[in-house]
């Protein structure tokens, strides 16, 4: 009985050593913005619309992220991501997904070799849209989220272009990234 007792507070130990060297952050973003639009139908004089929407000058978001310490150097880590409108509650379309955390869901482990990530990730293509994008993650204000979200990714109602191809995250992508070597990083995704 005494030595289930040692190994009980030995395992409640670890735990304890363990689970102070994690972390789980909840975060997220709430942007909902009052104003007019202006729609031209055909010839028709242009007509204003007061609106409500989700999204002006960053994609309304919550997500879970988290990390472990496994000790020598080691860490492994998580996200779980998912965009909402928040004018009217619903799941946005993302990167053609609207089901659950359709921005990001993966697992990872980095340390000494890099980082290597699996699962719902952005893409390479994204890194792109990122550095010219003014105002990053808008789809309401940014030309960007005009630009690039063409197609199956057009948002706010837009209708899609015939043969866009452009996806920001994809689906059991493999993601790795080496450590700086000098002044030089480098990654690759494969989907």
């Amino acid at each position: 009985m005494q030595s289930k007792l040692v190994v009980a507070l030995a395992l409640g130990a670890c735990a304890s050593a363990a689970s102070a060297q994690s972390s789980v952050t909840l975060s997220g973003i709430v942007d909902v913005w009052v104003g007019q639009t202006r729609h031209k139908v055909g010839a028709t004089p242009l007509s204003n619309n007061t609106v409500v929407d989700s999204g002006g000058a960053q994609a309304s978001h919550w997500s879970l992220h988290g990390t472990e310490d496994m000790g020598g150097g080691l860490k492994t880590s998580f996200v779980l991501e998912q965009g909402f409108n928040a004018d009217n509650g619903t799941v946005t379309r993302v990167s053609n997904s609207d089901i659950g955390f359709n921005r990001g869901a993966y697992v990872g482990i980095s340390g000494g070799f890099g980082e290597l990530r699996l699962g719902r990730i952005l893409t390479a293509f994204d890194a792109l849209r990122g550095s010219t994008n003014q105002l990053y993650d808008s789809s309401g204000f940014a030309s960007t989220g005009q630009v690039w979200g063409a197609g199956t990714t057009a948002a706010n109602g837009l209708p899609a272009v015939a043969g866009s191809d452009y996806l920001a995250r994809g689906n059991n992508t493999v993601y790795y990234a080496s450590p700086f070597v000098g002044p030089v990083k480098g990654s690759l995704r494969q989907r």
